[in-house]
């Protein structure tokens, strides 16, 4: 009979309904959370461990003899799954534990529907199988995960842009129902068709048992991609560039190469020839680099050179680098996994244990490794157990001489780069041959791993570039952030990611002076100007406390207060060791926990300014830059008050969407831009330790204009053509992409 066609579908919607709902019950969570990369790898963890769940499911009730009870069963699920549709965030009120938080919230939100779809493709495909339909249902894995690459991809580019998140969800309800009527189908077609054998739990079964050592190998092959997609989506969210585009790239690449490891055959067979020529035209003929397992071998230690050389630009190379190492490692992986199926009696379990694996990567990833490591060596960690895996990395000889000699060589190298003694140009150039050597030539797989896994510690740890030496590191669930000394011990400055947070002068006479993007003759020296003798007494709350540079805006007749989501955060820019804004210009207040939820305790009208510095590296706070959100800032605003934004940023331009949130609430925006100029050195606002930024300021037209009447370099903010407020509904990053 031809059921491919409804299986397909089923499969399909089902595919594009589970990975749709992740960005989408993640964007619903951002705002509770501080808009932190983290909330989407604490995320990729909920669903990957909610799918090892519906594989368990699938497993046990597919060992019901009867088709009929099984399909019973399922379609009872689904229905029951209907009380959380449409997805409605049910967030828990204590917030002190974010990791935690996101997870309760995520399994109260989408847990019961989420496990009931991905449940679908594995009991699919074996009732195909049960009922004599199809001798191979794996294929059908193919499509299933075509529909969830679907269904990632749709919600950034289609999704987003033109719908809010309550049409969102009601687009997903009914495209819910109408899976559950597919899988219905499928089922009722199954029992009008079937011709039975003997369930899982049989004598012919057990006379073939799967030997333990199998599971382990299939739970492996699992386990490290799934971990390399945590690791790298930190990496690349946090220390090259974090755009929130970037969470969806490394899932699309890890979805792929299942559809490819599983797709059919014929498929790949028809595919094939064209990839041949492909090589022949980019002159790869009759080469090495023809070897796909030589492509793979390459593409990681690409990655590894990039890591060890600490590359962070041109952005679009870097990404590119690490991604196609992403995809060969995945592929390698999910190939070998694919070709060790078993038969379609030992499917469920096989499925179930491939979701074991991922759900341990994913938690390696997301809880482990922070808990464990200070820096995200996740990554180097994930790398080298690749290389020392074999996968790519075959010894097809007795151990020799010349097969050693590079394996010392990278040794030797990594020593002397350890020891301290290498120039600072030199050193990335040596860890880089190390990992090239153990990667590259090598056939040692296991002290190829742990050369390369050293080279990157290594790297980790050595001087930043511009002469800056690493003296503390603090990881949170907000991101890593590091404390860096220049080389002649005169500064400090904090890093989130690539970002600089700020810094101090530790010359005596200096540190009461705010460096970076606060300096006196920058923007925020005009938005506060030093008090006059007589003036009142004023309060400013600053939304994102950094180093702290802020509190010395403090005097006699003004006072501020700190909001901080980040407790890393605050023990940094309090330890004294570090930085002593704090000790030397006490703050009234801080207040620790993400400000939407801490200024709705604040009354009405208790700030002169309120500044909004709130970012975690480059990324943005999208619940802080909402309609709902400037109607909070008005709030607390005092008559004649403004609001002040940092609104640097290399990703995105927040300009045009601080002008469309002001217009929209009757309200003027001036923007000032700090940049370099051609004779900087002449320009005193460009002081040592001075940084370029762009900031705005928001408030009725006459307080604006009198808050800035004896500043230059304020100008209009730039409108968008086209650009739609965001609310707390609606919001649409590409709109305002650079």
């Amino acid at each position: 009979m031809a059921a491919g066609p409804l299986w397909a579908a089923a499969l399909l919607l089902a595919g594009a309904l589970s990975f749709s709902v992740q960005p989408l019950i993640a964007r619903m969570l951002l705002p509770r959370l501080g808009g932190a990369p983290a909330v989407w790898i604490v995320s990729l963890l909920f669903f990957q461990t909610a799918l090892l769940l519906g594989y368990a499911y699938a497993h046990v009730l597919g060992r019901s003899r009867s088709l009929r009870a099984q399909l019973i069963a399922h379609l009872a699920v689904l229905l029951a799954a209907l009380v959380f549709v449409p997805p409605a965030l049910r967030v828990p009120a204590d917030l002190s534990q974010p990791s935690a938080t996101a997870l309760v919230a995520l399994a109260a939100t989408i847990g019961l529907p989420y496990t009931a779809l991905v449940a679908t493709s594995p009991l699919l495909q074996h009732w195909l199988a049960r009922a004599g339909i199809t001798a191979d249902p794996y294929v059908l894995y193919a499509a299933s995960n075509a529909g969830s690459l679907a269904g990632l991809l749709a919600y950034p580019f289609i999704l987003e842009p033109w719908l809010g998140l309550r049409a969102q969800s009601s687009l997903w309800a009914a495209a819910y129902v109408a899976a559950a009527l597919l899988v219905a189908a499928c089922g009722v077609v199954v029992v009008r068709h079937r011709r039975e054998v003997p369930p899982p739990a049989t004598d012919a079964v057990r006379r073939d048992p799967v030997p333990a050592r199998r599971y382990l190998r299939w739970a492996a092959l699992a386990m490290l991609p799934a971990a390399w997609l945590g690791a790298i989506t930190t990496h690349l969210t946090v220390a090259v560039a974090p755009i929130p585009l970037l969470w969806v790239l490394p899932l699309s690449i890890y979805l792929v190469t299942l559809i490819i490891a599983f797709a059919p055959a014929a498929l790949l067979a028809i595919a094939a020839p064209r990839l041949e020529a492909i090589t022949d035209a980019i002159g790869l003929v009759d080469t090495p680099l023809r070897d796909p397992s030589t492509l793979a071998r390459l593409a990681v230690a690409a990655a590894a050179v990039a890591l060890a050389m600490n590359l962070i630009e041109p952005v679009a190379v870097v990404v590119l680098i690490h991604a196609a190492a992403l995809f060969a490692g995945a592929l390698a992986c999910h190939s070998a996994l694919a070709a060790d199926r078993p038969p379609a009696t030992g499917l469920t379990g096989y499925y179930l244990t491939v979701a074991a694996g991922g759900a341990l990567g994913g938690m390696f990833a997301a809880v482990i490794a922070p808990a464990l490591f200070d820096t995200p060596l996740e990554y180097p960690l994930v790398l080298a157990a690749f290389v020392a895996s074999g996968l790519v990395i075959r010894v097809r000889a007795r151990l020799s001489a010349r097969r050693l000699a590079p394996i010392a060589a990278a040794a030797a190298l990594l020593v002397l780069a350890a020891s301290g003694s290498l120039h600072p140009f030199l050193l990335p150039l040596a860890l880089a041959a190390a990992v090239m050597l153990a990667a590259g030539i090598a056939r040692v797989p296991a002290a190829a791993g742990v050369i390369m896994l050293a080279a990157l510690v290594v790297a980790d740890a050595s001087p930043i570039p511009g002469g800056f030496r690493q003296i503390r590191v603090e990881r949170s669930f907000f991101g890593v952030n590091r404390v860096l000394v220049s080389s002649d011990g005169a500064q400090h400055v904090l890093l989130n990611g690539r970002v600089s947070h700020g810094a101090q002068l530790l010359d005596p006479a200096h540190a009461r002076e705010p460096q970076a993007y606060y300096t006196r003759g920058g923007p925020l020296g005009d938005i506060l100007p030093a008090s006059g003798a007589a003036s009142r007494q004023k309060r400013v709350a600053v939304v994102g406390l950094g180093a702290g540079a802020m509190a010395c805006y403090a005097d006699e007749h003004r006072r501020l207060s700190f909001f901080e989501i980040d407790p890393t955060v605050v023990a940094l820019a309090e330890d004294p060791a570090l930085f002593t804004y704090l000790r030397l210009c006490p703050p009234e207040s801080i207040t620790l926990g993400d400000a939407r939820i801490s200024l709705t305790d604040v009354p009405d009208g208790a700030f002169e300014v309120l500044a909004i510095d709130a970012y975690s590296g480059d990324s943005m706070p999208v619940h802080l830059l909402t309609r709902e959100a400037f109607a909070l800032y008005r709030r607390v605003l005092a008559p004649h008050g403004i609001i002040a934004l940092h609104i640097s940023n290399l990703y995105f331009d927040l300009e045009p969407l601080v002008a469309a949130l002001a217009s929209d609430a009757d309200l003027a925006a001036r923007v000032r831009e700090d940049l370099p100029m051609e004779n900087e050195t002449a320009d005193p606002a460009h002081a040592p330790g001075w940084s370029p930024s762009v900031w705005a300021v928001v408030g009725e037209e006459p307080d604006v204009r009198a808050r800035l009447e004896r500043a230059v370099g304020w100008r209009e903010a730039r409108t968008l053509i086209g650009l739609s407020v965001w609310t707390d509904d609606y919001a649409n990053p590409l709109a305002i992409r650079r």
